[in-house]
């Protein structure tokens, strides 16, 4: 025992001086985590890199710089789009493509900073020496971009157009080359533009997925078929005086003109000659709707279809869909008409034979001619009949018209029978008939017969007398 100024001084035990230490330390240790927790240098960490362009240990301004340089230099750049002899360029910022630069610069001052308190500690300790690849927030507008790709898709698509046939009278056929169509995939070109903006392609040149489309009758094709003759033809008069219809008639056939029906397919009036609008050229002329006579846009086109319906039966080809009218007509045999009515009648037929077959139609003069054009047999004939089953005339009806002198008469309309008629065709070969066959069996309605009578003021003839122009009897 040590005594020191009256006091007794006894040695501190070993167990305490060893928690003293143990709690300097302590106190030490936690200030330095304290200190690394919080020490901030203001650089990016080593070894950092953003689009393979190196952003580490660099200052906060300049890391956000070097960002900004990024996107100008990877992500905005112009792309060319290139089809054949054909280039686009697409400037990325058109459909909103963009680097995210303040949320890229947050992940990569955050590397190297983290906050857990063992993997900054490991930071700290072990400066990293691998490289870190940090993908950056890119990002553009899925609309715009689609709606880029549209456009450039009416740039390059374009319908293919099969080759044309010009048939002539004598049954010869002039031919006009195809042209091939092209459609761009527009799917798979926005998967390549959209992948050389995400990716930050160096390569800014992008060959278009176009597809080429070969026409489904090309010059070749008509080239290897066999010669063509008239196997059908049949023509109808018609007053060229009466404009409006003699336009619609013009623009009827020439809707067929050069037609062709490959082995196999159907031909549609109405789909062919499309609708009969006046916004695709079709003028008022009179149809018939109810049994009566009146005036609506395409008056006139069953005169066109029943000329071909005539055709067809003499090309000995099969009728698909056929109506005749309601009432008889003036420039055909009943029993041989086909009326159409778009969306609700149409004329179909098809080409029954194992070779193509060629549609003219002409309107020349007063007249609608039309001629099938294929493969013909040699000896084969086609004759169409009628046979009228059932006729009762038409009633007759007067009508006052007080504008008409007094008992004067003036048929207004002539009617129309009621009539039962059967068609049929009778094929012949080498002058004997091989099929007769009942084609139809058709009811037309009457349409009374219109007479208007005078009850207006009765006229009393006067002859006035002059010296040597009548007889003296007459002046009496």
């Amino acid at each position: 025992m040590n005594v020191v100024s009256g006091r007794v001084i006894t040695p501190p035990s070993l167990p305490g001086t060893a928690f003293l230490v143990f709690l300097t330390l302590l106190v030490l240790l936690s200030s330095a985590v304290f200190a690394i927790m919080n020490i901030d240098d203001g650089l990016s960490s080593a070894g950092v890199y953003v689009a393979q362009t190196y952003v580490g240990e660099l200052e906060r301004s300049e890391v956000f710089a070097r960002l900004l340089e990024i996107e100008e230099s990877r992500v905005l750049p112009p792309i060319s789009l290139v089809w054949n002899d054909k280039t686009w360029t697409l400037y990325p910022s058109r459909v909103g493509a963009r680097l995210d630069v303040l949320e890229t610069y947050k992940q990569v001052m955050q590397i190297g900073k983290e906050d857990n308190l063992v993997d900054r500690l490991h930071s700290f300790l072990f400066r990293p020496t691998s490289v870190v690849q940090l993908q950056p927030n890119l990002s553009y507008s899925e609309t715009e971009l689609a709606r880029y790709v549209t456009w450039l898709a009416s740039r390059i698509d374009r319908e293919p157009r099969p080759a044309r046939v010009v048939p002539e009278r004598d049954g010869s056929i002039a031919v006009i080359k195809e042209a091939v169509g092209y459609r761009l995939d527009k799917t798979a070109a926005m998967d390549a533009i959209r992948q050389a903006i995400l990716t930050m392609s160096v390569n800014r040149r992008i060959e278009l997925p176009v597809l080429t489309i070969t026409p489904k009758l090309t010059a070749e094709d008509i080239a290897a078929w066999p010669e063509l003759g008239i196997m059908g033809e049949f023509a109808t008069a018609f007053d060229p005086e009466n404009l409006e219809r003699t336009y619609n008639l013009k623009l009827s056939t020439n809707s067929i003109n050069g037609y062709v029906l490959l082995p196999g397919e159907i031909f549609s009036f109405n789909r062919v000659v499309g609708p009969r609008t006046p916004a695709r050229g079709y003028k008022q002329a009179d149809v018939i709707v109810s049994g009566r006579l009146v005036p609506d846009y395409g008056g006139g086109v069953c005169q066109v279809s029943s000329t071909l319906y005539n055709a067809v039966l003499r090309a000995d080809l099969q009728v698909i869909e056929r109506q005749n009218h309601s009432l008889i007509l003036n420039y055909i045999e009943p029993g041989t008409d086909a009326t159409v009515s778009y969306g609700y009648l149409d004329f179909s037929f098809k080409n029954s034979t194992k070779s193509p077959v060629v549609l003219g139609a002409w309107v020349e003069d007063n007249r609608v001619e039309i001629a099938l054009l294929g493969r013909v047999q040699t000896g084969k004939s086609v004759e169409i009949k009628t046979n009228v089953l059932e006729r009762t005339d038409p009633p007759v009806e007067y009508r006052e018209d007080p504008s008409l002198p007094l008992g004067q008469k003036v048929v207004e309309r002539w009617g129309a029978p009621d009539l039962l008629v059967e068609t049929f065709k009778i094929v012949s070969q080498d002058g004997e008939v091989v099929r007769e066959q009942l084609v139809s069996r058709d009811r037309y309605n009457n349409a009374p017969r219109i007479i208007r009578v005078g009850t207006g003021e009765e006229v009393v003839e006067t002859v006035e007398c002059f010296a040597n122009t009548v007889s003296e009897e007459a002046c009496l």
